[in-house]
């Protein structure tokens, strides 16, 4: 009696029979595909400009994006304490320290009359020092030395004062300007022995008279 065999079942074949073979590789590639264009608005970014993610830069360098850092040289932060962005030298508060600290300007304005030699107008600054007289050095530092703050170096002669009666000669100036904060505006002659010895005082910045001897 022939023994009985079990027939064996044919083997898939054809797109069925490949099916399962190609199950491990194409769903996850077919769920990638799927996936990944649904995250992406998700994240900001589109398949088109996605980027990876910069990299936060050290101590004093820039970001890869090439902003420039706040208080780095290019940046539009303004600076601590001053919202407009600009610098200035100097703390709030001080910025009249530098004007109420500065030495007045020191100038004068001479014109001599009737002098015979020195007739004209001159120029004088002091602190730093030039002008147009004979000698500017001479005149600031005449001038330094006869000056008080506590009176008028140009006051004129008192009224009342006992003057000698000795004519010095027909010399005659106007003397304006600004000096040691005070505004000058006077006349010098040398009429007379105290109008001769004021003039003498200024003679650096007056010229000497055509006749000292008499002086």
């Amino acid at each position: 009696m022939p023994l009985h065999r079990p027939r064996s079942r044919p083997r898939p074949s054809g797109r069925l029979g490949n099916r399962r073979a190609d199950r491990p590789v194409g769903r996850p590639a077919l769920a990638a595909a799927v996936l990944v264009p649904l995250l992406l608005p998700l994240i900001g970014a589109s398949p088109a400009t996605a980027r990876p993610l910069p990299i936060p830069p050290g101590p004093g360098e820039a970001p890869a994006t090439g902003a420039p850092l706040p208080g780095v040289g290019g940046g539009s932060t303004p600076a601590p304490g001053n919202a407009s962005g600009s610098m200035s030298g100097s703390a709030p508060g001080n910025a009249s320290a530098g004007i109420q600290g500065r030495t007045p300007e020191d100038r004068l304005t001479v014109v001599i009359f009737d002098s015979g030699r020195h007739d004209g107008r001159y120029e004088l600054r002091c602190h730093p020092t030039f002008g147009t007289v004979p000698d500017p050095q001479g005149a600031c530092d005449q001038l330094d030395g006869q000056t008080r703050w506590d009176r008028d170096l140009f006051a004129p002669v008192p009224t009342d004062a006992q003057c000698t009666m000795i004519y010095g000669g027909p010399e005659r100036a106007h003397v304006s300007g600004t000096w040691a904060g005070r505004p000058v505006d006077t006349d010098f002659s040398r009429v007379n022995g105290c109008e001769m010895a004021r003039w003498n005082r200024f003679s650096r910045l007056l010229g000497e008279p055509a006749h000292p001897s008499e002086g």
